[in-house]
């Protein structure tokens, strides 16, 4: 993933009124719409999403809501997830793109943050586990 070039905001796993919601949130607050990611990107590397929007004919059945942001300083990330919060939608996984999960596919990295959602929520819940929340909906393309 190029280091250079314009901040980017991705989604994953909302439903379309979900997603309206987030984009006029943002847009009151003038930041653009997020790229929506689908399952068809389940196997594209994760830089080549962020730098051209790599496409591809793969699945991924996950379940998980995402945002993900990639080429935004600290500063702004921790306003962003702090202005999700005040927009009614289920809680998603937060993730910054890395040298590292750049280059894993976004099925990999989907994996590697559900698996570390898993351990957290171990953590804090114990065994019963954390409460239930609304399943994430099928995104329409």
């Amino acid at each position: 993933m190029a280091r250079e070039g314009k901040p980017r905001i991705f989604t994953f796993g909302f439903s379309a009124e979900e997603s309206a919601a987030i984009d006029a949130a943002l847009a009151e607050i003038r930041v653009p719409a997020p790229t929506r990611l689908g399952p068809s990107q389940a196997g594209c590397r994760v830089g080549d999403i962020v730098d051209r929007d790599a496409d591809g004919s793969g699945s991924f059945d996950c379940g998980e809501r995402l945002v993900l942001f990639a080429r935004l300083p600290g500063e702004a990330v921790g306003r962003l997830v702090d202005f999700f919060g005040s927009i009614d939608v289920p809680r998603p996984i937060f993730a910054t793109v890395t040298e590292t999960s750049a280059t894993w596919t976004f099925a990999e990295l989907l994996e590697h943050l559900m698996e570390e959602k898993r351990a957290h929520e171990a953590a804090r819940f114990g065994a019963a586990g954390p409460p239930p929340t609304a399943p994430a909906t099928p995104a329409e393309p």
